[in-house]
């Protein structure tokens, strides 16, 4: 803050959290973690700032807040994706290379810019090494939803200071042109935003070594259930995981993990209630697994159905 913002002009008196601490004290050092956007919230309207920054401890992760909307909100995730996204292509069109798992209006969002969406692997090293070698020019940027974000202009490093001080940048820029505008505005009301987003992990009772089964015993299930349904479509690109369309505009991925004993379904539905009926119907033929699996996470989800 007092390194790079405060010399390009930004009022960071109000910061929180500066001093380097390994223990933590405060919250984890994640973007995404809820105590800390909890923590840059309070501290944005408190302070009535205009925006709050969030970093982790090696700045290559980052999330912010807009203080303009009443009370603060995060742009993290799907927005900070479709955010950076929209001011890449602002040069010219170009390929946005990201993880999965962004929301089912990512394209759409991207597309309507001018550029073409890339969902790739998980893995920030996977996705900045993609648009790297994107033919026949780089990608303009790779960015996955964690917060890890890379751009071509700046030789595809993995900085996290980088993509906020070029959001900051941007909405100076609008406001040195009239605009009272916050980072929200600048997003615009077009990327269609989920009701809901939950991740479903399901433990795997032989362990590490028995997850790859498990993972095609989930995917095989998953397909199963998708030539069963009539509104359910799998993607056709599948390059980590599978994932599944549900009706208009609702998804879901089956992943397995690559470190734990799990594997997991990540989904998003536009209307309340639109995870727990994916969670329902997917279960009718997951059942077979029971034990293999641990569907009590799932089960749990399913029964607010």
């Amino acid at each position: 803050a007092s390194e790079v913002l405060e010399p390009l002009g930004a009022d960071v008196s109000s910061s929180v959290h500066l001093e380097p601490d390994g223990t933590f004290p405060a919250h984890p050092a994640n973007p995404e973690d809820k105590k800390h956007v909890a923590a840059t919230i309070d501290a944005v309207a408190a302070s009535n700032a205009d925006v709050g920054v969030m970093l982790d401890t090696d700045v290559d992760r980052c999330g912010l807040i807009d203080g303009t909307r009443s009370p603060p909100e995060p742009v993290n995730r799907n927005r900070l994706v479709a955010l950076a996204a929209s001011i890449a292509l602002e040069t010219g069109p170009g390929v946005i290379v990201t993880d999965p798992v962004t929301s089912g209006g990512m394209s759409t969002f991207i597309e309507s810019r001018g550029g073409a969406h890339d969902r790739f692997k998980m893995g920030y090293r996977n996705v900045i090494d993609r648009a790297a070698e994107t033919v026949p020019e780089p990608a303009l940027l790779a960015i996955e939803t964690s917060g890890h974000s890379a751009w071509r202009e700046n030789n595809f490093v993995d900085d996290g200071c980088y993509t906020a001080a070029k959001l900051l940048g941007r909405l100076a820029k609008a406001r040195n042109a009239g605009a009272a505008a916050g980072l929200l505005d600048l997003l615009g009301d077009e990327l269609a935003e989920p009701a809901e987003s939950i991740k479903v992990l399901m433990a795997v009772a032989g362990g590490l070594g028995d997850v790859p089964a498990s993972y095609e015993k989930l995917s095989g299930a998953l397909g199963t259930c998708e030539r069963a349904t009539d509104s359910w479509r799998l993607e056709p690109v599948n390059h980590d995981g599978l994932r599944c369309r549900v009706g208009s505009g609702d998804w879901l991925i089956a992943r397995a993990s690559l470190h734990e004993p799990v594997v997991s379904l990540q989904m998003e539905a536009d209307d309340p209630g639109g995870c727990a009926a994916i969670c329902a119907r997917i279960l009718e033929f997951l059942a077979p697994y029971d034990g293999e699996l641990d569907l009590s996470n799932l089960r749990a989800r399913a029964e607010a159905a």
